[in-house]
């Protein structure tokens, strides 16, 4: 009865902290739920600030659409529709999108452990 009481105190407790890891203000908290494929430079390269979003949210949202549950629990398809027809922005998503799908296919899946 006591390692139940215990449970579900922890379990509320580590409920709070989804919240934490939602701040993008680089929380500690927030590499227990924002997992990063190992090897994957999280940085972007190089660029202008347009060129270097549309890196970001584009590799966001690559390893939201092929990582396993655990990357799509942490990220989603994310672009922003008013630099969309921007062609700096586009071409940079469009890259990160690429490379982060693929990669996180191929040396992040879980099955390959």
């Amino acid at each position: 009865m006591r390692n139940m009481i215990l449970l579900l105190v922890m379990v509320i407790a580590l409920s709070g902290c989804r919240k934490m890891a939602d701040m993008s203000d680089g929380t500690p908290v927030e590499w227990l739920f924002k997992p990063w494929p190992h090897g994957l430079d999280k940085d972007p390269p190089e660029g202008t600030p347009i060129f270097k979003a549309g890196w970001t949210q584009g590799c966001e949202s690559g390893l939201a659409s092929y990582g396993g549950s655990r990357y799509r629990r942490a990220y989603a398809f994310v672009q922003d529709m008013q630099l969309v027809n921007n062609p700096e922005y586009y071409r940079a998503w469009k890259d990160a999108y690429t490379y982060c799908r693929w990669y996180v296919w191929n040396w992040d899946r879980p099955w390959q452990q």
